[in-house]
């Protein structure tokens, strides 16, 4: 059963931009995840990364927009040190609210919207190899630049959408990869997007990579 519902708004966030090899940067390149490593016990709990970020960007479309199922090299710069990391989104699934409810994780029908269940990977290439990866606050889901789509916290584990990824244990040494899960309510119908580059907290960063999740 899970414990609690919590529903986060939505914020503003940026437009896709050129990059180089600057902070949370990122370089166009062709690679695969590797599979996931032996796993190590009694790692530090994951702090919460799901609250809503700030940033503002004008109105419009998303330009030099990847498709789904490519992967994007990208530099992250985190307190402990500077990670190259494959991003890519995984799987991404729609839910329902039937499915959801039946799970313990109650969510009011909202007109227009419907359950998402959105894995990325996250693929350690070289330096830093944190305990606690906290580049996911880089990807936020938008339907249009700057127009951030409802993400639902929710405690305890799902089986359909993890968002403590069971294989990433221990240090993400180089070669492993983390697949975290969150649900998001997206529009019914419309395309969304998944934007790297852009702090979900503090809302500081410019969108570097765009991938069209839906069409």
């Amino acid at each position: 059963m899970i414990g609690g519902i919590v529903f986060v708004a939505t914020g503003d966030d940026g437009d896709k931009g050129q990059s180089g090899e600057a902070g949370n940067s990122a370089v166009r390149s062709p690679g695969a995840e590797s599979p996931d490593g032996p796993t190590e016990p009694d790692e530090p709990s994951l702090p919460d990364m799901r609250s809503p970020g700030g940033g503002e960007t004008p109105a419009g479309e998303f330009k030099d927009v990847l498709d789904a199922d490519e992967v994007r090299s990208v530099v992250f710069k985190g307190s402990g040190g500077t990670t190259k990391l494959d991003v890519t989104p995984y799987k991404v699934q729609k839910g329902g609210y039937a499915e959801l409810k039946a799970a313990g994780i109650n969510i009011e029908k909202a007109p227009g919207l419907v359950p998402y269940y959105i894995t990325v990977s996250y693929t350690n290439r070289g330096g830093e190899e944190p305990w606690i990866p906290t580049w996911y606050s880089q990807v936020t889901i938008q339907s249009a630049p700057g127009e951030r789509i409802t993400r639902v916290n929710y405690v305890d584990e799902y089986a359909k959408c993890n968002f403590l990824d069971p294989n990433a244990r221990g240090a993400l040494t180089v070669g492993r990869s983390y697949k975290p899960c969150e649900i998001y309510l997206a529009p019914e119908d419309k395309p969304f997007y998944m934007v790297w580059g852009i702090d979900r907290i503090s809302g500081d960063g410019e969108a570097s990579v765009v991938w069209k999740l839906v069409d």
